[in-house]
């Protein structure tokens, strides 16, 4: 996972390694990363193939924290596959996916 914090209170994590993400402890691990100031959490799925159960669940976990921590929660590159995967299982309703920008 790379972790960049903006001067505008980003805080815009990159999440890398598939096993790490599959893994039930990574929002925890994201959590962690959280300060006080923060006021966004951006997880960039730039790098994810296919959302499985427990990446459904890390995302659920960090949009909890966050709204708990008034910290607004974006999902940032997320694929086609990702979009209807969200789309299925209605968690698009939930999470807040960052509008792509043109090139």
């Amino acid at each position: 996972m790379d972790v960049v914090r903006t001067e505008t209170g980003d805080l815009i994590c990159t999440v890398v390694l598939d096993h790490v993400w599959a893994d039930f402890s990574f929002s925890r691990l994201v959590q962690e990363q959280i300060q006080a100031g923060d006021r966004r959490l951006i997880l960039d799925l730039a790098f994810i193939d296919l959302l499985h159960s427990p990446g459904l669940a890390n995302l659920v976990a960090l949009h909890v924290h966050c709204q708990k921590r008034d910290v607004t929660f974006l999902l940032r590159h997320v694929n086609p596959a990702n979009q209807r995967l969200l789309r299925s299982t209605r968690l698009d309703q939930l999470l807040a996916t960052e509008p792509e920008t043109a090139a």
